[in-house]
């Protein structure tokens, strides 16, 4: 797995809840996923949320 899956899983979340998930979630979702890439995968979503903001 990559950022951009974990990108792909927030931006889900978001879409479905109107709320980031907790990253402890994204972590349970992706558990082997290096720590660093999930971390990457929610900054460049809440980066994109915010650009249009």
């Amino acid at each position: 797995m990559n950022q951009w899956h974990v990108y792909e899983y927030v931006k889900a979340q978001y879409m479905a809840t109107g709320q980031l998930p907790h990253i402890d979630e994204a972590i349970e979702a992706f558990p082997d996923t290096d720590y660093m890439l999930i971390q990457e995968g929610m900054a460049e979503f809440r980066s994109t949320i915010q650009w249009g903001a």
